[in-house]
C-alpha cells in the first residue's frame, strides 16, 4: 500500500471516529467523604483502540426503584462516573453531562467524543456523568434482537417496507425477552431526570451545572422543570424537546442541510468546478439505484473487517444523512456524490459500516420507550400533521416507521401536560448549527423564546454539536459557567471556519530548505517558517492566515513510539494539547490521528512517521475541523515522499 493510498484509507478512518460522530451557589460541593454514596477510585476509559489509555476517576453506583410508585418493588443499580477537576483548587460547581440519544451510554461516549472538548471545563469543574436507567451498564434495555444482525443485513438489499417490518418483528422479539426483568414503561425523561436528581442529593450537591448534548437537551429540560431550583447554570447543545414534533421535521431538516451543502460547493470555484450540480449527480445515483441496488464493501473502525453492503437508494441517503451529523464530514459529500454517481459508494459505505458498527452503543429499548411515550403518543398523521416534500428525502417516513414499531412496544401513558415546553427563569446557553439536519436553528430559537434568560450562539458551518468540534463553543460553554450572569460576547462564532471540499481542494508544492539544515522537502506555497516554535528537531510552518500547520521533524536515535511522543511534546509546547484519537500501521509507516486544542481554534492533526535506520522522520499537518478532511490529501502524502535528510 502507496502512502496515498494509506492517507485514503485514513480519510475514511476519519469518516468512522467523527460518526463515533447530543441554580444559584457558587460555594464548591461538599467532597465525596461527606456524601451518601461510597465513591471508589476506578480508572476511566478515553480514546479508541490503540490510543485508548486510562484516567483517574471515582466511581458510584446509586440504587433506584425501577417503579417509584412501589419503592420496596424491583430495584435498579445506576452507574455513575465523576472525573476530578484537573485543578486541585477548583471552585466551579460540578457540570452534570446530559448524554444524547436517548440510548446514548454516557460513560463510554464520554471518553470517546467529550473528555477533550471538556478539557476546559475540567480545569475547574468536576464532572458527572451518569449511564442513565436503561443505557450503558444501569439496566440496559439493550435489544440484541436488532443491533447484532446489523452489520451483516448490510450485505441485503432490503426495501424500505422490509426494513419496517423486520424492525417491528425484531422489538417485537426484545420486549418479550426484556419483559421478565424489566418494564419498559418506567423508562421516560421524566423518571431520568428524578433518577439524576437523586444522585445529585446524595453526593450533596445543592447547586450544579448542566450541559446537555442532543437529547440531553430534551433531557435537560425536563430536569429544568422539576428542579431548577437546583440548577446553576445550564447549556444545550443542539436543541430538542418533544414538542418541537422533531421525527415529523427530521426529512425536511435533512433536505435543508444538504441544500447547504450544495450551496456552500456553488460557492467555491474550486468545488464547483470539480462536482457541478450536486443535485442533479445525487439524482443520477439515486436513479441507478432505483433500476438495480449496487454491490460494494467497506471496512469497519472498531473491527478491521471488511462487510458487504448492498447499497440501495435509502442506504444511500442514509449515508449522506450520518454524514450531514458533523461538519468535520462537509468536506466529504460532494465527492461521494460524483462517486455515487459513477458507480463509486466507497465514502457512503465506510459511513453505513461505521453507522451499524456502533449499533450497540445505542439502547434501542430505552429508544423506543421514550420516544414512544413522549413523541409517538401525541403524533397523528391523519390530523394532517405532515411537513413539506423535498426532492430527496421522503417525508413522513420517520414517523411512519416510529408509529409502527410504538404499536408493539411498551411504553408509558403520559399527559401532554407533561410533554409541554418548559419555561424558565435559570442562565441557559443555547448553541446551534446552522448545518444541523436533525436539530435546527428553528428549535433553537424556539426555545430562546421560551426562556427568559437564555443567550443563543449560531455557528454558520457547524452541524450537530458544536461543542464537540469547536472552539469557540467550548471557550463559550467554559466562560458561561464560570458567570452565567454576565453577559456573553458570543462574537466569535463570526469566525466559524468555512468547509473546503475533497477532491477539489489543491495545493501548490515548492522547494523548501530547512533553515537549520536538517531536511530538504517540498512544501505548499506562501507558507511561513514558525521561527519562535521550530527549534530543535521538528520544524513548523503555517498557512498564511494562521489556521494550517505543517511539521516535519528528524529525530536523532528515538524509535517510533519515541519519535512520536517527542514530537506530541514539541506540538504541545507551540500550539497547544494532543489528544490522539487512533494510529494505524501499514508495512514501515505509521499514521497517528489526533486532535489539537489551539487557544482559539479546535484542529485535527495527522502524524505520518517512518524509520529511517536509528533515526525516525515524521511530517504532521493540522487544520481545522471543517477543512482538515479536504486538506490532508493534497499536502501531507506529497510533503512525506518529498523529506529529502541531510
Amino acid at each position: 500500500m502507496g502512502i496515498r493510498e494509506l492517507i485514503k484509507r485514513t480519510v475514511v478512518l476519519l469518516v468512522l471516529t467523527s460518526i463515533l460522530v447530543t441554580p444559584i451557589l457558587s460555594a464548591r460541593p461538599a467532597a465525596a467523604a461527606d456524601t451518601s454514596i461510597d465513591l471508589s477510585p476506578c480508572k476511566f476509559d478515553v480514546g479508541l483502540a490503540d490510543a485508548k489509555r486510562q484516567v483517574d476517576a471515582k466511581c458510584g453506583v446509586f440504587q433506584v426503584p425501577e417503579d417509584r410508585s412501589h419503592p420496596e418493588g424491583r430495584k435498579l443499580d445506576i452507574h455513575f462516573v465523576v472525573l476530578p477537576a484537573s485543578n486541585p483548587e477548583a471552585k466551579g460547581l460540578p457540570v452534570f453531562h446530559f448524554e444524547g440519544g436517548p440510548g446514548g451510554a454516557a460513560i463510554r461516549d464520554f471518553g470517546l467524543v467529550w473528555y477533550g472538548p471538556y478539557r476546559q471545563l475540567r480545569e475547574n469543574h468536576d464532572i458527572v456523568i451518569i449511564d442513565q436507567r436503561g443505557t450503558g451498564e444501569s439496566a440496559s434495555l439493550q435489544c440484541t434482537e436488532v443491533t447484532g444482525p446489523a452489520l451483516d443485513e448490510l450485505a441485503k438489499p432490503l426495501d424500505d417496507a422490509e426494513s419496517a417490518k423486520l424492525a417491528v418483528q425484531r422489538m417485537q422479539a426484545c420486549l418479550a425477552r426484556l419483559s421478565a426483568t424489566n418494564d419498559p414503561a418506567f423508562y421516560t425523561s421524566t423518571v431520568l431526570a428524578d433518577d439524576t436528581d437523586a444522585i445529585r442529593a446524595a453526593l450533596g450537591y445543592d447547586q450544579i451545572d448542566v450541559f446537555g448534548n442532543s437529547y440531553g437537551t430534551w433531557l435537560g429540560q425536563i430536569y429544568l422543570r422539576r428542579y431548577g431550583q437546583h440548577v446553576h447554570a445550564m447549556v444545550l447543545d443542539s436543541v430538542v424537546g418533544p414538542w418541537n414534533n422533531y421525527v415529523l421535521a427530521a426529512s425536511s431538516n435533512a433536505e435543508t442541510a444538504l441544500n447547504k451543502v450544495f450551496d456552500l460547493c456553488v460557492a467555491d470555484a474550486m468545488c464547483n468546478a470539480a462536482y457541478p450540480d450536486l443535485p442533479g449527480q445525487l439524482q443520477k445515483a439515486l436513479d441507478r439505484l432505483d433500476k438495480k441496488p449496487a454491490t460494494t464493501s467497506a471496512m469497519g473502525i472498531l473491527t478491521g473487517k471488511f462487510y458487504t453492503v448492498a447499497m440501495t437508494r435509502s442506504r444511500l441517503l442514509e449515508s449522506l444523512r450520518q454524514m450531514l451529523y458533523q461538519s468535520v464530514n462537509f468536506s466529504l459529500i460532494p465527492q461521494a456524490i460524483s462517486q455515487a454517481a459513477q458507480g463509486n459508494y466507497t465514502l457512503t459505505a465506510s459511513t453505513l459500516v461505521a453507522f451499524n458498527e456502533q449499533a450497540a452503543d445505542l439502547s434501542v429499548g430505552l429508544y423506543y420507550s421514550v420516544q414512544c411515550s413522549e413523541t409517538a403518543a401525541f403524533l397523528s398523521l391523519d390530523a394532517g400533521q405532515h411537513q413539506k416534500h423535498g426532492q430527496f428525502f421522503a417525508t413522513d417516513s420517520d414517523a411512519e416507521d416510529l408509529l409502527a414499531v410504538c404499536k408493539t412496544w411498551r411504553s408509558a401513558e403520559l399527559d401532554k401536560a407533561d410533554v409541554a415546553p418548559v419555561r424558565s427563569d435559570r442562565p441557559v446557553l443555547i448553541l446551534s448549527g446552522a448545518l444541523d439536519p436533525i436539530t435546527p436553528v428553528d428549535f433553537a430559537n424556539e426555545t430562546h423564546e421560551r426562556l427568559s434568560r437564555s443567550t443563543l450562539a449560531v455557528f454558520p458551518y457547524q452541524g450537530h454539536g458544536p461543542m464537540a468540534g469547536n472552539k469557540c463553543a467550548q471557550n463559550l460553554v467554559a466562560r458561561f459557567f464560570a458567570a452565567p450572569d454576565r453577559p456573553l460576547d458570543t462574537s466569535c462564532t463570526a469566525k466559524d471556519v468555512k468547509p473546503i471540499f475533497l477532491g477539489a481542494f489543491k495545493a501548490d508544492l515548492a522547494p523548501f530548505s530547512d533553515p537549520g539544515g536538517k531536511f530538504r522537502a517540498n512544501v505548499p506555497k506562501g507558507w511561513q517558517v514558525d521561527t519562535q516554535t521550530s527549534d530543535g528537531p521538528m520544524t513548523f510552518l503555517s498557512s498564511p492566515d494562521g489556521t494550517q500547520l505543517l511539521g516535519i521533524g528528524i529525530f536523532r536515535g528515538k524509535n517510533v513510539k519515541q519519535a512520536q511522543q517527542a514530537a506530541i511534546d514539541l506540538i504541545g509546547q507551540a500550539y497547544g494539547p494532543v489528544e490522539l484519537q487512533f494510529t494505524e500501521s501499514i508495512l514501515f509507516i505509521t499514521v497517528a490521528q489526533g486532535s489539537l486544542d489551539r487557544p482559539d481554534e479546535a484542529n485535527t492533526g495527522i502524524m505520518m512517521i517512518r524509520p529511517l535506520g536509528a533515526d525516525t522522520m515524521i511530517v504532521w499537518q493540522s487544520a481545522p475541523n471543517n477543512v482538515f478532511q479536504a486538506a490532508l490529501l493534497p499536502i501531507a502524502p506529497l510533503v512525506f515522499g518529498s523529506v529529502v535528510v541531510q
